[in-house]
């Protein structure tokens, strides 16, 4: 194991010893960095890590292109006036399946956080917690 550098021993480190959170690199917009922060702060901090960054990057970027691909398509209808499919619809379509897909393997979905046997217990025991929509809704705390 390399000997640390003095630079990387003075970066002070959490009191409780857990890593310090992600943070968005530089390049990304504004819109980029906002989904970062707000996925990234919806999680337990040691669950992202720096090897996901990369991932978790084109992740973001896929949640922002499925948003304005969907403002797109609810400001215009998502057939063309010629008759055609709008081509946003083929942007939203494609950002969603990226999105759906790199957020299982971030383990970011319910289902691949937790077994649905495990899951299955809380509903039945009236301990599920509410989806992260609802607690946005209902201001709620996470459980």
């Amino acid at each position: 194991m390399p000997r640390k550098s003095a630079a990387a021993l003075a970066v002070p480190r959490p009191v409780d010893g857990r890593p310090p959170r992600l943070t968005a690199p530089a390049w990304m917009s504004l819109a980029e960095k906002e989904v970062f922060d707000e996925v990234a702060a919806a999680v337990d901090a040691r669950h992202l890590v720096r090897a996901d960054l990369s991932m978790f990057c084109t992740f973001v970027s896929g949640v922002v292109l499925s948003r304005q691909a969907a403002a797109e398509l609810r400001a215009a209808s998502p057939v063309t006036p010629q008759g055609t499919v709008s081509p946003w619809l083929r942007v939203w379509e494609t950002a969603a399946k990226t999105v759906g897909a790199l957020g299982h393997k971030l383990r970011l979905a319910p289902s691949a956080r937790e077994h649905p046997r495990t899951t299955a217990r809380r509903v039945q025991t009236g301990i599920a917690p509410l989806a992260w929509l609802e607690q946005q809704r209902h201001g709620e705390p996470r459980r």
